[in-house]
């Protein structure tokens, strides 16, 4: 499922990639303009602050033998809190607060603090009685008169066993030390997914019509019946081909990343192993001051994206390089030295190396459109593609004009978004800082360690492999089938797909496209109703005219223009109209977000040390909050700009236990 098919580098851009963003209507300005569907966590090693307590008088010891060692394991347990900024990163200005009693989803509104739940309504609910923030439920195959909310309570729980190995080396160099510790963590993420249906299913909910979705009518029973079918990867029953000569089925593609599911998902594993190599240049029995040299490498498997809410464990299989400065002194002793007041402090810089990650990617200035609905299209006019069927010729213009050929027509294959957007991206991280500072009291073998520690991954960096944009999306279809060379992609939206010649009603794929749909509507619902543009019974109840399509002008069989016009449906005798550009998804599309962590962690530790002349045990318990920053600095800038970031990290709370000793020799 992770494995994406390779596909050729196109080095010349068709169009510029920047892009100005708009804030969505009625979003508070302090909202997140973008969303991602992937969230970079700190990796458990990248925490100074568990290696720092219960440490003093332990490491960086002065001249107490040739050598000495120090072996430490802690057991610990994480829990994420503020469940909401989670869901701000990853569904932004959809999320609405919902109050229990609610039945008019229309009054929901966003709410910054406490919305997580999504209304889904389809197209049946326009104007003031549908939700401005819902997502169309068209695009998940499901009726245009299905309504439901889907709720989360995110957390994210950790279970911890780190081991931290120090080795002095005084005999060789008077303060030289190596040092390995690394995390075996069992990670454990729960979305708390919940679905509620506010439809009556067994008050029948409307089909969609002939031409929406396919050549005829599609009723509600060869729909998907509920949003959970569609986000665990479920699609419509395989549609029988139609009668009305096209001799090939609908596709429909499931969801196949991204997915979403009642159940947790968890991964266990040796996060990363980070190796260390110091000196203390200054050094004696009160203080100590010296550099080391870290590397970092990793050990735990990648996150596929197949599910939205997937655990990391390390720092996904990415290798680092750095170092840092470390320092204690102690500042009041009693004169048996036996209590003491002192103070430590450890900077750690690092630089994640750049390699591939494979990550869900959402569109420019489309919030959540990696579920939106994509439709191939193919070579217009009678050009056999590599299903073996030949499309009939659309063709546009305006009556007693020349036609036009607008280039492509719909390939009669729907894929979600994600799946065409899922792509192997280069990622890096310029900077890690890790810094921390902290005071000791010890009386007489019982010690209180309490200090600060402040986290920050600059600039988290994504682009693509190859240079350049492309003309087409990379991963045109799922990983087991093979692109079509001759397909491209464009949204959908709500835009009917076919027309039907006014004179024996045969179908003919339409080159309609919506590159200005967004997850929450189609264009076509901005229009007016039908029957303030025409007079006149509609054969089909519903139906549209795809006045709002891009580049919309009348369609005609390109054979015979003047001859046969298309319908919007079967003997409706009123022309439809379709693209006479249609605009097709690219490369230049796509949203690379850079990203920046930014964290306050607060922690304190006690813990018992009984001194020996050879072996000296020490244990304790400790525990931390960890406060992280979420925020969009943009407030919906300029997209691909510099200054462009998203700011998250994960806010939690922490306690452990933690055991050692130390081992002299001589």
């Amino acid at each position: 499922m992770c494995d994406l098919p390779a596909g050729p580098a196109v080095t010349n851009q068709t169009r510029t990639c920047g892009t100005v963003c708009p804030c969505p209507l009625e979003i508070p300005s302090s909202y997140f303009c973008r969303t991602i569907k992937f969230i970079p966590l700190r990796s458990p090693s990248n925490d100074r602050a568990r290696q720092l307590v219960g440490s003093i008088g332990h490491t960086n010891q002065y001249l107490v033998g040739p050598s000495y060692l120090y072996l430490s394991f802690m057991l610990g347990y994480d829990s994420s809190f503020r469940p909401t900024e989670i869901l701000n990163n990853i569904f932004g200005p959809d999320l609405v607060e919902i109050c229990d009693d609610a039945v008019d989803l229309s009054f929901a509104k966003y709410d910054c603090k406490r919305a997580h739940s999504i209304v889904i309504q389809g197209g049946q609910y326009q104007g003031q009685e549908r939700n401005p923030h819902a997502w169309f439920a068209d695009y998940f195959y499901l009726s245009q008169t299905y309504q439901g909310v889907i709720s989360f309570e995110p957390t994210i729980t950790n279970l911890i066993f780190n081991f931290d190995l120090y080795l002095g080396f005084d005999a060789a160099l008077p303060g030289l030390y190596f040092r390995t510790y690394g995390p075996v963590v069992h990670s454990h993420w729960h979305s708390h997914y919940n679905e509620r249906i506010l439809d009556d299913p067994s008050a029948g909910r409307l089909p969609h019509p002939a031409g929406y979705f396919s050549v005829a009518q599609i009723p509600n029973a060869k729909l998907l019946q509920s949003f959970t079918c569609y986000a665990g990867g479920a699609r419509p029953e395989q549609l029988d081909p139609d009668s009305l000569d096209i001799d090939n089925t609908i596709v429909f593609q499931p969801l196949a990343y991204s997915r979403i599911t009642r159940n947790s998902r968890h991964r266990t594993g040796l996060a990363d192993m980070r190796l260390e190599l110091g000196w203390n240049v200054f050094q004696n029995e009160d203080y100590h001051l010296g550099f080391y040299l870290q590397g970092v490498a990793p050990t735990a498997p990648k996150r596929c994206p197949q599910y939205l809410f997937e655990p990391i464990i390390g720092n996904n299989g990415h290798w680092e390089m750095g170092g840092g400065i470390s320092g204690s002194y102690i500042f009041w002793a009693n004169d048996d030295g036996e209590s003491h007041i002192g103070f430590m402090a450890d900077i750690n810089l690092t630089h994640m190396l750049q390699d591939k990650e494979q990550l869900s990617l959402e569109l420019k200035c489309k919030p959540n459109s990696i579920y939106m609905l994509a439709q191939k299209m193919a070579t217009n006019l009678n050009v056999s593609t590599t299903e073996g069927f030949q499309l009939p010729g659309v063709a546009t213009g305006e009556i007693g004009q020349p036609p036009e050929n607008p280039g492509y027509q719909f390939a009669l294959e729907y894929a979600p978004v994600a799946n065409l957007s899922t792509v192997n991206v280069l990622v890096n991280t310029n900077l890690k800082v890790d810094i921390d500072a902290m005071l000791n009291f010890t009386c007489r073998g019982f010690s209180l360690d309490v200090g600060y520690n402040f986290w920050m991954a600059y600039r988290h960096q994504m682009s693509r492999p190859d240079a350049g944009c492309r003309d087409n999306l990379n991963s045109l279809a799922l990983p087991n089938d093979p692109p079509n060379p001759m397909a491209r992609w464009a949204l959908k939206g709500d835009s009917r797909v076919f027309g039907y010649i006014n004179t024996d009603q045969s179908p003919v794929p339409l080159s309609a496209t919506q590159s200005q749909a967004t997850i929450n509507n189609g264009r076509n619902q901005e229009g007016p109703p039908s029957q303030a543009l025409y007079d006149g019974d509609l054969t089909c109840s519903g139906a549209d005219f795809n006045f709002f399509v891009d580049t919309s002008v009348n369609a005609y069989v390109y054979d015979d223009p003047l001859a046969n016009s298309l319908d919007n449906c079967p003997g409706s005798g009123i022309q439809i109209r379709t693209s006479k550009t249609p605009k097709l998804l690219s490369g230049c599309d796509l949203d690379y977000p850079r990203i920046r962590g930014i964290s306050h962690k607060f922690f304190a530790h006690v813990h018992f040390t009984h001194v020996r002349e050879k072996i000296t045990p020490h244990l304790g318990f400790g525990g931390f909050v960890e406060v992280g920053t979420n925020e969009n600095s943009t407030k919906c800038a300029l997209i691909d700009s510099l200054k462009s970031r998203i700011d998250v990290a994960i806010s939690q709370w922490g306690i452990w236990l933690k055991g050692g000793f130390t081992f002299t020799s001589g």
